[in-house]
Order: C-alpha cells, then structure tokens, then sequence
C-alpha cells in the first residue's frame, strides 16, 4: 500500500485511489468533471496554462470529502413524475 507524506502532491490517478483506499470511491473521470465544475477538491496545476497536469495535497483531499460527505442530497433519485 502506498504511504503519502502530508505535503506530498498527488496526481489525479493518485488521488482517485488514495480517496478510493479511504472509503470515498472516487474514480479519475468524477475528478475531472469536478474539476471543469469547480466542485471538487482543490487542486495546483503544472504546465501550460489551462493544459497542465493536476495535483492534490492529500489534506486537501482528506477535508474535500469529509465536507462533501456533509453535503445534503438534493437531487431527487429514480423516476420522477411531473403532473
């Protein structure tokens, strides 16, 4: 099992599976598309502008999903009826 230190910088991959070890099942595509949403966690980016790779400080992941776990589900689940 990999070992993160605290001020470690993970890739989006790394981070989908280090969310995914703690019980937060997060896969790389619900990442990005978080990303594109500015809903998930934060992020730095390296290279060129707008095209650089992502990276996450593991406490910054860490504290992204326990306030996200906190959020209330208001998006109705199944079929929905309109009269």
């Amino acid at each position: 099992m990999a070992s993160y230190p605290e001020r470690e910088m993970l890739t989006r991959k790394e981070a989908a599976d280090y969310l995914t070890r703690r019980h937060f099942r997060v896969s790389v595509s619900t990442l990005n598309k978080f990303a594109g949403q500015d809903d998930g966690p934060p992020y730095l980016c390296r290279g060129p502008k707008g095209g650089g790779e992502a990276f996450y400080f593991p406490a910054d992941l860490d504290q992204w999903a326990r306030a996200y776990l906190r959020k209330p589900n208001t998006k109705p689940r199944g079929r929905v009826a309109i009269a």
